[in-house]
């Protein structure tokens, strides 16, 4: 395939005999010229034919003669080399009829035009030409047999860096340049394969417009392979990277499909607009696994084997860029979403890493609404938050805070929690709970609100013996802070001894109505607490009461002061 003069056209040499020319009482046949033999070319009438026309070659003989003179010619286009109507009629500017053309020792050339447009007519299947001619200024026309169009070497295949290049407007599909389409209904085959061994199997840029369309009815509109190289380049300086679109009901057929074993599955980069543009409908009554999908990503090693792959990859050299970017521009959805099957951190749902060693941060997140920034929710048993830092020892050295948090203006630390573990709060703690307790050993079968001693073993015992000098405090129930607590799970046979604060306590009346204020000791009632009565033993009471206790037994609140 080549161009004629600078003309950004192309020019299919097609050579014909044409044979039986009856004209009046003599005989004429057209046959192929010999070898450089002269010929007459006609110049390409102008318009659509400059873009769309092919040669036509032969020679005219008049009673056995090479005609000379001034011809009329009808020259149309079949899909059957006997029968059937024409497929499109041939001349210089599309009309179908070529007059007073100027015929010399028998020999013409054309250069024809077969109206609309070329794209619709040869689609690769065999085509036949048929032409009438008559000397200019007689009436009838002497009809010829089909001649078989036969193609020229370079139009089995294009030369290598040929290029296609037009200004054209309109056409079949727009303002296309090259329009590829499998008219094939059996089978899988591809209406363009595009096949590369180390550089671009693909590659389209466009200044302004779409650098490639793909349209599917039920398949791939564009599938990209390669071993080493990229699948697929697309360059765009205003428009679309690439546009893909599919309009299949069945949710596995894709509009993209893009597929790399060593390099890049896609490539796209976009001057001034979107790379890669990812829209997604529901189609009305189809059911779909995951709902509509705009772009999908799936990193699958497949039969390669083990090893890291990456369903979607993004990545920015800008400083102000983003190497992904999720928006949800509805009233109410998801921007990003991820799930996985991953066990461990190292294999999260969502996994975010950052290499700035200087002032570098690994996630930022703001919140324009009256709710809280983030939610972390574990439906198991496992921890919803797991926080670590650099450091290398019990003290944390080497490592930074675990938390800060800081004002609006980040002129006001509020709150940290240190790498050695150590809480600071700008205001203090508060809890619901008003006593402090040491996790200490104890005998087993005690319960919330019990009177305790120290045992002879060292263990929390109940008091069981009015006045006991050994009472060291009561039995938590609901301590605000706890001393002596591991940071990993709890101590086996130890209890909360309250020491400080107020406290439920199980109470007796057995040495009279107990009353707010009155000094508390231990009973008779094992594991009960009784009013003191005046002068106490020292070291016997263990706080005062804060409400009443009439009769009976029951539970008050008490202010833990040991004496």
């Amino acid at each position: 395939m080549k161009s004629r003069s600078r003309k950004w056209w192309i020019s299919i040499g097609v050579t014909v005999g044409l044979v039986a020319l009856l004209w009046a009482a003599n005989a004429a046949v057209a046959q192929k010229p010999e070898p450089g033999d002269p010929s007459s070319p006609l110049a390409p009438g102008g318009g659509p034919s400059e873009t769309m026309a092919f040669s036509y070659q032969g020679r005219l003989a008049e009673g056995g003669s090479p005609a000379s003179g001034n011809y009329d010619f009808i020259i149309d286009l079949y899909d059957n080399p006997t029968v059937g109507s024409p497929l499109a009629s041939c001349s210089n500017a599309g009309t179908g009829t070529l007059l007073n053309q100027p015929v010399q020792n028998g020999l013409f050339t054309f250069y024809l035009y077969c109206g609309g447009s070329n794209s619709d007519v040869f689609i690769g299947d065999d085509r036949w030409i048929q032409v009438q001619v008559r000397r200019t200024g007689t009436v009838a026309y002497t009809t010829l047999p089909r001649q078989p169009i036969s193609p020229v070497p370079y139009a089995f295949s294009l030369y290598p860096w040929a290029t296609i290049s037009s200004t054209a407007i309109g056409g079949s599909f727009g303002d296309s340049i090259l329009n590829v389409y499998n008219r094939n209904t059996v089978g899988s085959w591809s209406a363009f394969h595009a096949k590369s061994a180390t550089g671009y199997a693909v590659r389209g840029e466009s200044p302004g417009g779409t650098a490639l369309y793909g349209y599917s009815t039920s398949g791939y509109a564009v599938y990209g392979s390669t071993s080493t190289g990229t699948a697929g380049h697309f360059y765009s300086g205003g428009g679309y990277g690439i546009e893909a679109q599919s309009w299949s009901s069945n949710h596995w057929d894709h509009a993209g499909y893009f597929s790399a074993y060593m390099g890049y599955g896609i490539y796209a980069k976009s001057v001034n607009n979107m790379a890669i543009r990812g829209e997604a409908g529901n189609v009305s009554g189809l059911s779909q696994p995951f709902g509509p999908v705009g772009v999908a990503g799936i990193g699958d090693r497949g039969v390669w084997g083990s090893g890291n792959t990456m369903g979607v990859y993004g990545t920015s050299n800008s400083t102000s860029g983003y190497g992904g970017y999720f928006e949800n521009s509805s009233t109410d959805g998801i921007a990003l979403y991820a799930t996985s099957s991953g066990a461990g951190r190292s294999k999260a749902a969502l996994r975010v890493n950052n290499y700035e060693t200087s002032g570098g941060m690994t996630a930022y997140l703001t919140n324009n609404s009256n709710y809280h920034t983030a939610h972390f929710y574990n439906a198991s048993t496992g921890g919803v938050l797991y926080l670590q830092n650099g450091g290398t020892d019990a003290n944390g050295t080497g490592g930074g805070d675990f938390i800060t948090a800081l004002n609006e203006g980040e002129g006001d630390t509020q709150f940290r929690v240190l790498t050695s573990g150590e809480v600071r709060s700008d205001v203090g703690f508060n809890t619901p709970a008003a006593d402090f307790a040491e996790m200490l050993p104890a005998a087993p079968g005690l319960g919330p609100g019990d009177v305790l001693i120290i045992g002879q073993d060292g263990k929390l015992a109940l008091s069981t013996q009015p006045y006991q000098t050994s009472i060291v405090g009561v039995y938590s129930t609901k301590p605000g802070f706890v001393g002596g607590q591991p940071m990993e799970g709890d101590l086996d046979g130890h209890i909360p001894l309250a020491i400080v604060g107020i406290v439920p306590v199980k109470v007796s009346a057995e040495n009279g109505p107990i009353h707010p204020g009155d000094l508390l000791v231990a009973s008779s009632t094992p594991g009960h607490a009784m009013k003191a009565g005046p002068n106490p033993p020292i070291g016997t009471v263990i706080g005062k009461a804060m409400e009443s206790l009439r009769e009976s037994q029951g539970v008050i609140q008490m202010l833990v002061t040991l004496q």
